[in-house]
């Protein structure tokens, strides 16, 4: 008995539908094994570097908004940033201290923040919109920075002194 593409004298190829689903098979896998592949460690480090850079950024829209100074505090030993000095912000941090964001149990990483030109690990910001040194009231340096390291990749963010906007600069 001979088959029918056979009998028809043609031969059979595939089919527009399962090319299709061949190609959402695959697509499902490779969205599985792109980070595997490539490091989650790498994606991680750039969302917590984008989440330091939101902190940054309310912390400077409150001062301005405010008309009053805000500090950010970097735990380097917890990896954990805190809002610690505020005064009507919105929102309203309940807990004394301040508003705090803990990067590890956030992210479920083991995370290594260091910093570089803040005194005390801290960064205000005045109203006017300037990131000025915690403890001396100046201008902080052009050189102020925050490293986030998670496994091999680190991600660095500046802060500009006159403006106070921060930036990542590299990855």
């Amino acid at each position: 008995m001979k088959h029918f593409a056979e009998q028809s004298g043609r031969t059979r190829g595939f089919t527009l539908v399962e090319m299709l689903i061949v190609i959402v098979i695959l697509s499902i896998l490779a969205t599985v094994a792109v980070p595997l592949l490539t490091g989650a460690d790498s994606f991680k480090s750039r969302a917590i570097g984008e989440r330091i850079l939101d902190i940054l950024a309310h912390a400077r829209l409150e001062a301005v908004k405010l008309g009053k100074p805000v500090t950010v505090q970097f735990d380097l030993v917890n990896a954990k940033v805190a809002l610690v000095q505020f005064a009507g912000l919105d929102p309203l941090p309940t807990e004394p201290g301040g508003y705090t964001v803990d990067l590890p149990a956030e992210y479920q990483a083991k995370v290594v923040l260091t910093t570089t030109g803040l005194s005390n690990n801290r960064v205000t910001f005045r109203s006017d919109g300037s990131a000025v040194d915690s403890v001396s009231g100046a201008l902080i340096g052009m050189d102020a920075s925050i490293v986030n390291t998670v496994g091999e990749h680190s991600t660095l963010i500046q802060i500009n002194p006159i403006t106070g906007l921060a930036a990542i600069i590299k990855q």
